[in-house]
């Protein structure tokens, strides 16, 4: 069984960088392959694709609550133009449509994102908002629950 998870982002720029942050709390797990997926994109595609599970971790923007966790598939990812669920070029739900299409054999049939509602994003900063460590911790524990596994 192939499970992936991506964490998206980038490291320098406040709160956009929980997702790949996050992967450090389960680089040690065996049968779990992660992969810091950056600032997304069209270079998300291959990641999507020859695994039965992907859980995708990246800070969003749904005009929630700062550090609020969300669990969205695909098929829950808004299509408005205004809703901003990826704070990166070009959006999660335009990649997978793209994989539908080209790799529809291929294309993982169990994504899952948890998206952290972001506080701050600012340019040349490390650090993560409080609140976004407190979404960040969650994440780690409902993305373990959501693998089945304790610790």
């Amino acid at each position: 069984m192939v499970i992936r998870i991506l964490g998206c982002g980038n490291v320098l720029v406040g709160d956009d960088g929980l997702g790949v942050r996050a992967l450090a709390h389960f680089q040690d797990m065996s049968g779990v392959e992660c992969v810091d997926g950056g600032v997304g994109g069209v270079d998300l595609l291959p990641m999507l694709l020859d695994a039965d599970k992907v859980i995708l971790i990246d800070a969003v923007r749904l005009g929630g609550v700062p550090g609020t966790v969300y669990r969205l598939t695909p098929e829950d990812l808004p299509t408005h133009p205004n809703v901003i669920v990826s704070l990166h070029d070009l959006g999660l739900l335009d990649v997978i449509r793209l994989a539908e299409r080209l790799y529809p054999e291929r294309l993982c049939p169990d994504i899952v994102i948890y998206g952290v509602e972001a506080e701050r994003v600012e340019q040349f900063t490390d650090r993560l908002s409080p609140a976004a460590q407190r979404g960040m911790e969650e994440v780690r524990w409902r993305v373990l629950e959501e693998l089945k596994v304790k610790g």
